[in-house]
């Protein structure tokens, strides 16, 4: 979030765009950018809106490649994945075809996944995993 908040007022302050019409234009909502200021949490589908209007490489793709290529690695069953990680087991399909995951929720998952990682490293070079 504090990413997107420094692109956004970078943003801002290189094109002096009033934020209102920043709001507006990214995303509809003119008040966009004075919630963004309290907003604890958005989706990757939102990031990505706004990255895309701001000329930027969207960051939903990427992280859908680090779980899938973690899944591909560890032979992890998307559900247990999903379990471990949100407490779903549909987690994998909601970012694989939804996107509407929480940033909160990404670093959660992406430090259960260095978690596993560093905890049990043969786990990765493992064919076939026992989970």
């Amino acid at each position: 979030m504090a990413d997107i908040r420094g692109k956004v007022a970078s943003y801002l302050a290189r094109t002096g765009m009033p934020e209102e019409d920043f709001g507006k234009l990214a995303l509809g909502r003119p008040d966009f950018v004075e919630r963004l200021g309290v907003q604890r949490s958005m989706t990757l589908n939102t990031a990505d809106r706004l990255l895309r209007f701001m000329g930027e490489a969207p960051i939903g793709p990427a992280f859908r490649r680090e779980v899938e290529a973690f899944l591909d690695v560890t032979g992890l069953r998307p559900a247990r994945f999903g379990i471990d990680t949100a407490g779903v087991p549909d987690f994998v399909d909601i970012i694989r075809t939804r996107g509407t995951v929480r940033f909160r929720r990404v670093d959660l998952v992406r430090a259960h996944m260095l978690s596993m990682a560093n905890e049990n490293p043969t786990f990765l070079a493992n064919e076939n995993p026992t989970v």
